[in-house]
């Protein structure tokens, strides 16, 4: 249980996290302009899509990701996974360049299925992964 102290520099800490991804957010939905780097990382050029997956360890995650991929005809490229006590996590590369199913519709099918086994299952193409974890 925090303190009041501990509570109020916690609540202080998360609003300023909060506030510095609304900006990142708010840079990236602005208009484009010369300043801006919308049009870099907004211009996907890559056909490789990056696919988390969080959650409880459970018999077939990875094939539930899988054949939601295969369905669409994204060409995993990459995988890796891992479980810690009794979480799983995973990371991985799939190609989309000749699914037959559009990037959105991809990421909506994961993102229902990962709440209907229990996980949190997100897609994001490979630039928008690249930006957002640039170091």
């Amino acid at each position: 249980m925090l303190t009041g102290v501990t509570a109020a520099a916690e609540h202080r800490r998360l609003a300023s996290i909060l506030a510095n991804v609304r900006n990142v957010v708010d840079a990236a939905m602005a208009g484009p302009s010369e300043r801006s780097c919308h049009n870099r990382w907004m211009q996907t050029t890559s056909k490789r899509i990056i696919v988390t997956v969080i959650g409880e360890d459970r018999v077939g995650i990875i094939a539930t990701v899988s054949t939601v991929l295969a369905e669409a005809r994204a060409n995993i490229i990459d995988i890796s996974q891992t479980t810690l006590q009794e979480f799983f996590a995973m990371i991985m590369m799939a190609d989309i360049d000749k699914a037959i199913v559009p990037f959105d519709e991809i990421k909506a099918r994961l993102n229902a299925k990962g709440r209907e086994i229990g996980v949190r299952i997100d897609a994001q193409h490979e630039d928008v992964f690249k930006y957002m974890h640039r170091v």
